[in-house]
């Protein structure tokens, strides 16, 4: 999920504790765009597990990166983005992978170029307009053996919970 840390999200560390505690959520990973701050501030305060991530917006498309311990710059290539993720030790996760109301999403083509260094590929995320997108990339996913995440609207709901 995203924090007020991301220039698309304006909801509070306090309001997705709030949000996540009143939910049968027992973890969370946070991936702001283009910045860790958040998770990581979150990871030292939250009562529950914080997965560091970043949502990297590289040359061709936004590539994620999970258990981070340093901010990833954006504008890198694709292969350099996941190269200073893996660095870390951490996992490639492409969120809307080939979303096609997202500009920012690495589309198929480039997709198709890093298939085998994913770790996990985002078969649904609950923001895409054409649920088709999401199908497709679910399989995918099946045919390479990649896990599947979804990418989640609890920080959105932050103030509507009750």
């Amino acid at each position: 999920m995203h924090t007020f840390c991301s220039e698309d999200c304006w909801v509070s560390l306090e309001a997705v504790t709030a949000a996540v505690l009143r939910s049968p959520v027992d973890a969370i990973a946070v991936m702001d765009h283009n910045e860790i701050e958040g998770a990581l501030r979150l990871a030292e305060e939250a009562p529950f597990p914080v997965i560091v991530g970043e949502e990297v917006a590289s040359e061709h498309g936004e590539i994620a990166g999970l258990f981070l311990k340093e901010w990833i710059p954006p504008g890198l290539s694709i292969q350099e983005t996941m190269a200073r993720i893996k660095g870390q030790g951490g996992l490639v996760y492409v969120p809307h992978p080939i979303a096609r109301d997202v500009p920012s999403a690495a589309g198929l083509r480039n997709l198709e170029t890093i298939l085998d260094q994913v770790d996990i590929l985002e078969g649904f995320n609950a923001r895409i307009l054409w649920s088709a997108d999401n199908i497709v990339a679910q399989e995918i996913a099946r045919q390479y053996s990649i896990p599947v995440a979804a990418g989640t609207a609890l920080a959105l709901q932050a103030h509507s919970v009750s």
